[in-house]
């Protein structure tokens, strides 16, 4: 029985690893044109669509900033990049969110959810990147 579960966890550690692999060949794509997006325009779009929540910052553009100067330390396109720089900036978070380690928990399982999503991006619509000065 404990050498099934070890094979078991080790089936799963490699399923992981190989998906984070891939993740660094991948890129995002906008849903439109199916044409591969740089990294400033994808993180702008997770932080408005809001499929990122950073504890201890509110809104779309201060989530892009937090998720921007995030990015600036370990830059890069692929999804792995995408990826370090959300949980970097929940790392990063201010500390006063961070009494307890929920924020950071949350924040890893967002990024998760989005290294494993469809590589698709939604648009943001031109009026709303006017208002957030994109």
């Amino acid at each position: 029985m404990v050498q099934a579960a070890l094979a078991a966890q080790g089936e799963v550690a490699e399923a992981f690893a190989s998906r984070w692999r891939s993740a660094w060949t991948e890129y995002y794509l906008d849903q439109g044109s199916r044409e591969q997006l740089g990294a400033e325009e994808v993180l702008k779009r997770i932080a408005y669509h809001g499929n990122v929540r950073i504890p201890g910052i509110r809104g779309a553009a201060g989530t892009y900033e937090a998720l921007r100067a995030a990015w600036d330390a370990e830059p890069g396109d692929s999804r792995a990049a995408i990826h370090n720089a959300i949980t970097r900036a929940a790392h990063e978070a201010p500390t006063t969110w961070r009494a307890s380690s929920w924020a950071d928990d949350e924040a890893e399982e967002q990024a998760s959810e989005l290294l494993y999503a469809k590589n698709y991006v939604l648009d943001i619509p031109e009026d709303k990147r006017e208002q957030l000065g994109w």
